[in-house]
């Protein structure tokens, strides 16, 4: 099923806060839903260890009506930093 999207009026009364991905203690990525207000959405950082899972994280996120731009920007970066030292560009 579809999601609506959100209007851009919509999505700038909304409050985000920053940042919008976060890591938690058990090796998760949490992410801010701005729509529902929450953070219910979540993977394994395992997952995005390497380019070929963080691409397929950025292609499957991005199908999602609430991700933004930070969203990717921040799950990029997350990554970077679990990339071992010989695989960082």
């Amino acid at each position: 099923m579809m999601e609506k999207a959100i209007s851009g009026t919509d999505f700038r009364k909304m409050k985000v806060p920053a940042p919008v991905v976060r890591r938690d203690m058990k090796g998760h990525l949490d992410f801010y839903n701005a729509k529902l207000d929450s953070w219910d959405y979540w993977i394994d950082e395992v997952e995005i260890t390497t380019r070929r899972g963080l691409i397929h994280w950025v292609e499957h996120l991005t199908e999602k009506n609430w991700v933004t731009t930070a969203h990717v920007r921040e799950l990029c970066a997350i990554s970077y930093s679990l990339l071992p030292p010989s695989k960082r560009i």
